[in-house]
């Protein structure tokens, strides 16, 4: 089962987000009013969850589950579609190739998971689930194309194994002349994106409140969905392990002091980053690491050669218009011209 939740996305231009005015009451400690109505969507999030984990523990089938929970990109801060998400301390939002913008965190549970209760830092591509999830179901993974850019994961997630993904492409954009590879704890930029607009750091803390706001493992132990898994788990997290997984999961940048080298975009530059101890993408090691650089320029070349021309085609959004479709979101694509008339 999967559930697309379009809860935190912004909508209609006049009023970009919505949720029920007594959801949005319970987060008057928020200073901004986008940040505190983007808060209560969140909180809606939190319902449906809790109410979709909590029917699988009654139909009895919770302990054979894998829930996992995860988003497609980061917040889009600022912009034409702006949700008022943060992707704090990161750097970039949504479209970019910051990690800001490409680095989600997610969540992964089943009673299956021998060691629970972890953080992991293991590099995880979108594409993994494919093979991963088939693996889970006791599926033979060779059936699957060699050629598959997934990686069966499933080992490491059941036993806490290293992954054994070591790389991964995200994105080489030949119209925008960018691209962006991570070989290990290394990210490997080349070219800006919007001319630079976005190369920065967007989103609040979300410590400036109106008044403080302390961490509630008591209510995350009392919700819906910690009650449900509580109920099939032989060993329920305590809320003392809720603290310590939350500071484990928190991302820190370099420190103040810290030398720091520049990274210029700009004209196809090319920037470096170690990952691990540079989250924040703040110190450039282009110039510090040549061997590497090129090795991952080639890996780049090699991706670069497999890749399907891209091609320009027009929206045609009149043509999705609902009033062509019963008044229904459709693919115009399905629909004979005939047919498709107000």
């Amino acid at each position: 089962m999967m559930i697309s939740h379009l809860a935190p996305h912004a909508a209609n231009p006049a009023k970009p987000l919505e949720a029920p005015q007594e959801t949005v009451d319970k987060f008057k400690h928020v200073i901004d009013s986008g940040r505190r109505t983007y808060a209560a969507m969140v909180s809606k999030i939190d319902d449906s969850v809790g109410a979709v984990v909590t029917a699988l523990e009654q139909k009895g089938i919770l302990e054979n589950s894998v829930i996992i929970f995860m988003s497609d990109n980061g917040a889009p801060t600022v912009g034409e579609f702006r949700n008022w998400g943060s992707n704090f301390p990161l750097k970039g939002l949504k479209g970019t190739l910051w990690e800001g913008g490409i680095r989600s965190p997610a969540f992964i549970t089943s009673q299956l998971f021998l060691q629970k209760g972890r953080v992991s830092n293991d590099l995880i591509h979108v594409t993994d689930w494919l093979p991963t999830l088939l693996s889970a179901a006791n599926g033979d993974v060779s059936f699957l194309d060699l050629d598959i850019d997934g990686t069966d994961i499933w080992s490491s997630l059941v036993y806490n194994f290293d992954t054994t993904r070591r790389s991964t492409l995200l994105n080489i954009d030949e119209k925008n002349r960018n691209a962006a590879l991570i070989l290990s704890n290394f990210k490997l930029i080349v070219g800006s994106t919007k001319n630079g607009t976005y190369d920065n750091y967007y989103g609040e803390s979300g410590e400036d409140n109106i008044e403080p706001i302390v961490y509630n493992t008591s209510a995350v132990a009392n919700s819906p969905a910690a009650q449900a898994i509580n109920k099939v788990s032989y060993s329920p997290t305590s809320e003392y392990e809720y603290m310590s997984l939350r500071d484990l999961a928190i991302l820190r940048c370099l420190d103040p002091n810290a030398k720091r080298n520049e990274c210029d975009l700009s004209d196809g530059g090319i920037c470096l980053f170690n990952l691990t101890k540079d989250p924040c993408e703040e110190d450039n090691m282009v110039n510090f690491l040549p061997s590497l650089v090129r090795q991952m320029k080639r890996k780049m070349v090699e991706y670069r050669e497999g890749l399907v021309e891209w091609q320009e085609k027009s929206l045609e959004i009149e043509k999705s218009d609902p009033r062509l479709h019963q008044y229904t979101w459709n693919s115009w694509r399905n629909c004979a011209d005939a047919s498709c008339s107000a």
